[in-house]
């Protein structure tokens, strides 16, 4: 499996590649942060549609917490070289692969959209910046289908990493390859070599 990495000026583009598979007749547009809050900051400076509502919802897989706040751990991915980052990756994903089924097991997402004018919305697009076993974009496309059933639901990533994944998203950039962002905690600008 394929590791790209992507520093800003690429994200940049990448975005630019998606938007252009987009059509720009959205009511509602939803960043699953940390990764989609960038996505739908890039698309909000992108779209000519002024009249777009914007909403970012933060949802954290249980699996992710205690990695994100071990400091020793994220010191030493910033000392690795990407050549061991990128086989710790692909030995990550494939480990997620082989444990989709178990992935389900993520409680209900609940949204608030209370701040916002649901009675307009039509149309939403939900934009992250990766699909790994799609469990998260699962749960929020059947929250929003709660909150507003008489909308359509429109998915968005950068990297849908695994064709197997529980949703298969509506657009994409990059298909069963593992993408490093500016945010990833394995990213290193170029002063970090």
């Amino acid at each position: 499996m394929e590791v790209i990495t992507l520093n800003n000026e690429a994200f940049q583009n990448s975005c630019k590649t998606l938007f252009s598979t987009l059509d720009d007749d959205y009511d509602l547009v939803i960043g699953i942060s940390k990764g989609g809050e960038y996505v739908l900051e890039a698309f909000a400076l992108n779209t000519i549609n002024k009249a777009i509502q914007f909403k970012i919802i933060s949802i954290q897989r249980p699996s992710t917490t205690g990695f994100k706040k071990n400091k020793i751990l994220r010191h030493l991915l910033k000392l690795l070289p990407y050549t061991i980052l990128d086989l710790l990756r692909v030995y990550e994903a494939k480990k997620a692969q082989k444990n989709i089924a178990t992935n389900i097991s993520m409680p209900n997402v609940s949204i608030d959209l209370v701040d916002l004018n649901l009675k307009s919305i039509k149309k939403v697009l939900v934009l992250d910046d990766a699909v790994d076993s799609g469990v998260t974009l699962t749960k929020v496309v059947e929250a929003i289908s709660k909150i507003i059933p008489e909308a359509i639901v429109v998915t968005a990533v950068l990297s849908w990493t695994n064709s197997r994944s529980l949703i298969t998203p509506n657009h994409y950039v990059y298909k069963d390859a593992l993408v490093r962002f500016p945010w990833s905690l394995d990213y290193k600008s170029k002063s970090d070599g």
